[in-house]
């Protein structure tokens, strides 16, 4: 007996939140700072505050975890939210001004990978990371797992549709 399996190509994890870190550490800077052209009134972001949530392919955009945080993420104040080099890259970083807990942000990249987390003290998980929805993850084999992917309709699709607000940090 033989059979096939068929799966996208998977992005090196550790690759894709070393990007993403440096993204955003960028963004942060920006959003931070007092003045970014100088050192000494920049504020930069420590990997130590930095973490990846997940990394999502397009065809699992719609699944039960990426749309609770997306649902989440909607009462927080927006501070950038970049949609350039037509689409290909999209980048927004959210945070609740009563909670100091952290930042929310996302990034997708070509259109195809949307990697997601927070920016926060580094033993602290914000309280809209914690208690998500369990994604159905069937066992295979052992050490194989699958699931169904869940796309989403570009209609339904909000992550990266929140206007700025305009308040100095």
């Amino acid at each position: 007996m033989s059979f096939d399996l068929v799966a996208p190509p998977q992005l090196d994890a550790n690759y894709a939140n070393f990007l993403a870190f440096r993204h955003i550490q960028g963004l942060f800077s920006l959003l931070t700072s007092s003045n970014p052209t100088q050192a000494l009134e920049t504020r930069l972001l420590t990997y130590q505050h930095f973490a990846a949530f997940g990394i999502y392919n397009e065809n699992d955009w719609g699944n039960s975890q990426l749309l609770e945080l997306v649902n989440r993420s909607e009462s927080l104040s927006c501070y950038a939210n970049i949609n350039t080099a037509n689409g290909y890259f999209k980048a927004i970083l959210k945070r609740d001004e009563s909670d100091e807990s952290g930042w929310f942000w996302a990034l997708e990249w070509n259109k195809s990978y949307r990697i997601v987390g927070y920016i926060s003290h580094p033993d602290v998980v914000p309280q809209m990371f914690k208690e998500l929805p369990e994604l159905d993850w069937c066992n295979v084999g052992k050490n194989v797992r699958k699931r169904l992917e869940m796309s989403l309709n570009p209609e339904n699709d909000r992550l990266f549709r929140q206007e700025v607000v305009e308040k100095d940090m």
